[in-house]
């Protein structure tokens, strides 16, 4: 996990919250059509994306990660919303709640907590 979780939000990037290392781990995975065997492949190429977008210089990469977390995380109770959440920073080696927050304060998704050095 990125060492840097006491950083307030407002001073962190993207890469500060996932997991460079599990994100690329998964990019590695990224074969065939996304949409094969009934998506099987969507998250290898969600990372992959995220992977190469990061690459590029401006933020491409947080753009492509609010498209992600507006489609996975927008609906249901704000308990839906979160769980789902935790879900996706499973997944890329985040914290739940740094991820949380992060949505919070970039995009609005949430509520803040008032506390962002958790």
């Amino acid at each position: 996990m990125p060492p840097n979780h006491q950083t307030p939000i407002e001073n962190v990037n993207l890469w500060d919250i996932l997991d460079w290392d599990v994100v690329s781990g998964l990019a590695q995975e990224a074969a065939g059509d996304p949409r094969d065997e009934g998506g099987k492949n969507a998250l290898p190429w969600t990372a992959k994306i995220l992977i190469d977008s990061a690459a590029k210089d401006g933020n491409e990469d947080e753009e492509f990660f609010h498209k992600v977390v507006a489609t996975f995380v927008t609906a249901g109770s704000d308990a839906d919303r979160r769980q789902k959440a935790g879900q996706l920073a499973l997944l890329f080696g985040a914290r739940a709640d740094r991820l949380i927050e992060f949505i919070a304060f970039k995009w609005g998704l949430f509520k803040r907590t008032g506390s962002s050095t958790r």
